[in-house]
């Protein structure tokens, strides 16, 4: 009996000890949730560039500094969500003029959780790939699968070309690779 209340009264101490940690823990990630949330909602979120950039850049840009590359807006279907939306992005084209070192040949993308595409410039110059940095007027924020997203604005999923990209719908995108 002695080593049962022993163990009771160690197992009382830690959850005394873990209890006030689950209290507070909630709280914690919350803020860092919301702070996440207004990162996003002001195009302040910060994109890794690496690989081939262009002369000068930095390894990082601003959803902001993105966009100035070229905003443009479309009214496209998305087949992952099945509804019509306001899409305003940049094209990769734009992208890699501005970020990407001379001859850069291959972009590659990388969400969260490291799911990666690889895009080639045919492929762009084909499709007009852009990269979605808000919807609707709104940036996108983790919860929208931001805080940028690939779309094709010309989307027809009637077409077979247009059916084969459906994996290159890549979202939550972080990390931006240029390739030569």
């Amino acid at each position: 009996m002695g080593r049962i209340d022993l163990g009771r009264r160690k197992t009382d101490r830690m959850m005394k000890c873990f209890g006030g940690l689950s209290r507070v823990m909630p709280l914690v990630i919350a803020g860092l949730y919301a702070s996440l949330a207004v990162a996003q909602e002001d195009g302040s979120q910060r994109i890794s560039l690496s690989g081939a950039l262009a002369e000068g850049q930095e390894g990082s840009a601003t959803i902001s500094e993105i966009e100035a590359a070229g905003l443009h807006e479309f009214t496209l279907f998305n087949p992952y969500d099945q509804r019509e939306d306001l899409y305003a992005g940049v094209f990769i084209s734009d992208l890699v003029e501005k970020f990407g070192a001379e001859g850069a040949r291959s972009v590659t993308l990388i969400a969260l959780d490291d799911y990666t595409i690889d895009f080639s410039r045919e492929e762009w110059d084909d499709f007009g790939i852009v990269l979605s940095t808000r919807m609707n007027g709104d940036y996108f924020g983790f919860d929208m699968k931001g805080p940028m997203r690939v779309v094709f604005p010309d989307y027809d999923g009637a077409k077979l070309e247009y059916q084969e990209t459906l994996p290159k719908w890549i979202w939550m995108i972080t990390r931006i690779e240029f390739k030569k």
